[in-house]
């Protein structure tokens, strides 16, 4: 399941514009994850931050995330993809992650074909708490 980096921040003021221009999109998003959650079903959630249109090229930060831990940042849809695909088979079970371009602040950020996706995924660890809010928060 794709959702959105920011459901769980539901207080934060950006997330409350978001929700307000777009009928409640990330409320609407985090409710499709507890569902999922509370179905039984194994599953991947990815919640990518600021999805962009164009090729990616960069290497992806793949993290399991505090609310809000990243703030702004930006991950092409190509990518997101990707890590979609590999997801399927390499990440553990009842996961959640986030995911954005690796911006280079520790030097030259690693492009794309570089990264060893299937590493990233399988270090995840499966979730444990429940989600820290809920659809009435938004």
């Amino acid at each position: 399941l794709v959702t959105s980096n920011g459901v769980d921040s539901p207080n934060r003021p950006f997330i409350v514009f978001l929700n307000w221009l777009g009928g409640m999109g990330l409320g609407w998003k985090l409710k499709a994850e507890e569902v999922l959650r509370n179905s039984g079903v194994p599953y991947v959630v990815v919640r990518p931050v600021g999805l962009k249109n164009t090729e990616g090229h960069v290497a992806p930060l793949i993290k399991q995330c505090r609310p809000y831990e990243w703030g702004i940042a930006s991950i092409s849809r190509h990518a997101v993809g990707q890590i979609c695909a590999h997801a399927l088979i390499e990440a553990p079970d009842c996961v959640t992650l986030n995911c954005r371009e690796c911006s280079g602040e520790f030097g030259p950020a690693p492009k794309i074909w570089e990264f060893d996706m299937g590493s990233a995924l399988a270090a995840l660890v499966p979730d444990q708490a429940p989600l820290p809010c809920t659809f009435d928060d938004h």
